[in-house]
């Protein structure tokens, strides 16, 4: 083998610059003349809690071994709030019970990041439905996420468009990263109301002796269609690192190039291929206790790159260099 990063076949996340639609709205009329307030529930509780993602908790005291940022397909998050305002409540479907959970209120940061900005009380899962209460201030453009600390059933793993991006451990309140996991085909039953700031009602404007609320979509969206990615190729599949390629023959670096028919954010993660054992519906890194488990080979992530792609043809040179300095180590890798 030479030095770097050898390639076995290429694979690719696309975010798209663009604000997520369909978002489902009641309007609220106070009698006290206030004016309006926007109350606008994201996700969904419905489908079959089948999968879990993350470890039980091993480390005493700890409040998440995971958090979980849901994105309903390759265009974009799924929980991304529309408006500057309050989560007042959450709801989780769950297939086991005992595991605690804690809404997340994640920012995005530079380079693909996500800052922890503040997360709710823990609440304890019960079996089926949960609906939990709580106060969170939240900005436009911020996700919804969820922490948990137990391998609870909350995951319907029987679609294979959503995608789960998830940071493990967990995210701390104050804490900046980008997610070091991903997976394809889970979707996480959760759902979050967000109320907006109250809008004053006009001068001169009267308002409804009663109080009322109307629950109904507000319309269709603009639809904004996920990016295309084609034309994807790797310049060389086997090569070298410049301070490691000395007298040896072969290429030093790789390019990788694709077509995009709109600007996106382009995330590219390189995750080492490990042999590891099925356990359940995971591979997992081998033990002695499962050691006459069947063998797998399991992803873990090494690093990653997140260039933005502009529309046409794109070409991106790598050495091996990922952000922060950090030199991608020699062996087999696999890029998603």
């Amino acid at each position: 083998m030479t030095e770097g990063l050898t390639r076995s076949r290429l694979a690719w996340v696309v975010a798209a610059l663009a604000p997520v639609a369909g978002v489902m709205a009641a309007t609220v009329i106070s009698s006290s003349g206030a004016g309006t307030q926007t109350v606008t529930t994201l996700g969904n509780t419905k489908g079959t809690p089948n999968t879990n993602l993350c470890p039980t908790a091993t480390t005493p005291g700890a409040t998440a071994d995971c958090t979980f940022v849901p994105f309903s397909s390759l265009g974009g998050p799924e929980l991304q709030v529309p408006f500057d305002g309050t989560v007042t409540g959450f709801s989780i479907t769950a297939g086991s019970a005992g595991g605690t959970v804690r809404l997340r209120v994640l920012r995005p940061a530079s380079d693909g990041q996500y800052t922890a900005v503040v997360s709710s009380a823990p609440a304890t899962l019960a079996l089926n439905g949960n609906t939990f209460t709580t106060s969170l201030p939240v900005k436009a453009g911020d996700l919804i996420g969820l922490d948990n600390d137990s391998s609870a059933l909350i995951f319907d793993g029987t679609g294979i468009v959503p995608l789960t991006a998830y940071f493990q451990p967990g995210l701390a309140d104050g804490q900046t990263g980008a997610p070091n996991q991903i997976a394809s085909g889970t979707r996480l039953l959760l759902s979050a109301t967000v109320q907006a700031a109250a809008t004053p009602t006009p001068t001169g404007t009267t308002t409804p002796g009663t109080t009322f609320s109307n629950t109904t979509p507000t319309g269709p969206s603009p639809i904004h269609h996920a990016p295309r990615l084609s034309r994807v190729h790797q310049t060389h599949a086997s090569w070298s690192e410049p301070s490691k390629a000395g007298g040896k023959s072969g290429p030093v670096g790789t390019t990788f190039s694709f077509q995009l028919n709109q600007a996106a954010q382009v995330h590219l993660r390189f995750d080492a291929q490990l042999p590891g054992r099925r356990v359940g519906r995971r591979c997992v890194a081998p033990t002695a206790a499962n050691h006459a488990r069947r063998a797998c080979t399991r992803s873990v992530l090494r690093g990653g790159l997140n260039p933005r792609g502009n529309s046409g043809a794109n070409h991106l040179a790598f050495r091996g260099r990922l952000p922060g300095g950090t030199m991608l180590a020699p062996g087999r890798a696999r890029s998603a």
